[in-house]
Order: structure tokens, then sequence, then C-alpha cells
């Protein structure tokens, strides 16, 4: 089982993939999405925009989860959406700063509704979405 401080370290020694993130202790490889994936994530981007002040909404930003979930998982879902402007963090944003979390899904369905849904419920995070664009 990994740690964050594992990660930092193989990270440091440039043994980790570029786009990586940590979930119960796996390091998962974050590839390159593809067209429909960069497409959806954009979409729901500007839809939120629309919505909300642009300093609340991050793109793939790390964030910390339940603190006994924390040592062993620093996930980065594709887009947060924040209760205060990212601004005024200064940190990775904490379940309290977070509003909603979004995950566009195409190969990763399975991971974004099992171990990383458990993950976000176990820090209470109450609103997590995930766009399944393969539906």
């Amino acid at each position: 089982m990994w740690t964050r401080e594992d990660c930092q370290r193989l990270a440091g020694m440039g043994l980790l993939p570029e786009r990586w993130e940590l979930v119960q202790g796996e390091i998962v490889s974050k590839t390159g999405t593809n067209l429909p994936d960069s497409m959806a994530a954009q979409r729901i981007l500007a839809w939120l925009m629309s919505v909300f002040p642009s300093p609340l909404i991050l793109p793939t930003c790390s964030i910390d989860v339940a603190s006994e979930d924390n040592p062993t998982s620093e996930p980065e879902p594709d887009i947060v959406l924040l209760r205060r402007p990212a601004g005024e963090l200064g940190r990775n944003p904490v379940p309290a700063d977070i509003a909603l979390l979004v995950e566009v899904s195409d190969t990763t369905l399975d991971h974004d509704l099992g171990p990383k849904a458990r993950l976000y419920a176990r820090a209470g995070i109450v609103e997590f979405w995930v766009v399944d664009i393969k539906s």
C-alpha cells in the first residue's frame, strides 16, 4: 500500500507517470484524456462558469479526503467546485471547502463509481457527479 509520502519520493525520483493520483494506497496513472473526455469536461466547465464565479472552479486539482484516508489517498477529480475562492485556500481543498466534485468517465467508470465514490462519501462530500460519456 502506497502513501502520499511514498508518492512524493517516487515523483521526486522521476519514477511516477507525469499524471497520477493515489486512491486507497493504489497509484493510478491518469493517462492523457481523449477528445470526447476533454470535450465533456470543457462543456461542464463552461456551464459551471456561466453559473458560478470562476475563482470557485478548479479543473483537475488534488484534494484532501477524510483524515483516516488522507495518508493513502490523494484523488484528483476532473472538476472541483469550491465553497470559497481557490486563492483563499493556500493548500489542497478539504471536504469542507468542496461544494461539488465531477469525474468525467470514459474508461474509468468502475473506478469512479467504486473506490473513488466510497472515498468521497467517507470524506462527507455530498455532491459527486460522474458523467459517463460512453452512455
